[in-house]
């Protein structure tokens, strides 16, 4: 679904229910106060659930320099140690293991395991059998990645289809007050400011 879909189909749902606050549906309200809101919201619920859990996985490829990436702003660094390295010749994940304190071990049998940590939005990863920071190319992630609005509006929403459902069915439950915006976190002094922005 296109974020142009998810705002029409959000209007359409919220006008045909009674005390529908049209202000609350206008595209660029949505756009740039509610949707990210209630998709932080619906996500952090996820996180604490391990059924929805897996709904916020994906996959990222990541481009390494001397055995260093920069993880996207979509990962917090609170859950790398939730991220597999995905193995591109099986097609499954691989044997890497997180550290919380990357060490390098010169000799044993650690040497011959793949390992990384995150620190300061940096993945630091080590090849098996081969010494730190040399690895370079790309390499693919799964991590739990909290959901953020595409920068174009044809541009497709990337969330499992129910989590998106969730965030339609809140997204219109504010705009009909049933959820109110301080449980969003969000007042009538930041609707009030924002509005003069313009749709």
């Amino acid at each position: 679904m296109t974020l142009l879909e998810l705002i029409k189909r959000i209007q359409f749902e919220a006008n045909n229910l009674p005390n529908a606050n049209p202000s609350l549906t206008e595209k660029s309200v949505l756009i740039e106060i509610l949707l990210p809101r209630v998709m932080s919201v619906v996500a952090s619920n996820a996180t604490k659930d391990e059924n929805q859990l897996a709904a916020l996985r994906q996959d990222h490829v990541l481009t390494f320099a001397s055995g260093v990436a920069t993880l996207p702003e979509s990962i917090k660094e609170e859950f790398a140690p939730t991220i597999y390295v995905v193995n591109a010749t099986a097609g499954a994940f691989s044997n890497a293991s997180y550290k919380k304190q990357f060490i390098d071990y010169a000799t044993g049998t650690n040497n011959v395991c793949a390992k990384f940590t995150v620190q300061n939005r940096q993945m630091l990863y080590r090849n098996g059998g081969q010494p730190s920071g040399t690895f370079a190319g790309n390499l693919t992630i799964n991590a739990i990645t909290l959901p953020t609005l595409p920068s174009a509006i044809s541009d497709t929403v990337v969330l499992k289809d129910n989590l998106l459902e969730q965030v339609i069915t809140t997204t219109v439950a504010v705009i009909t007050g049933q959820i109110s915006l301080a449980a969003i976190g969000l007042d009538y002094a930041q609707m009030a400011s924002s509005s003069g922005k313009g749709a």
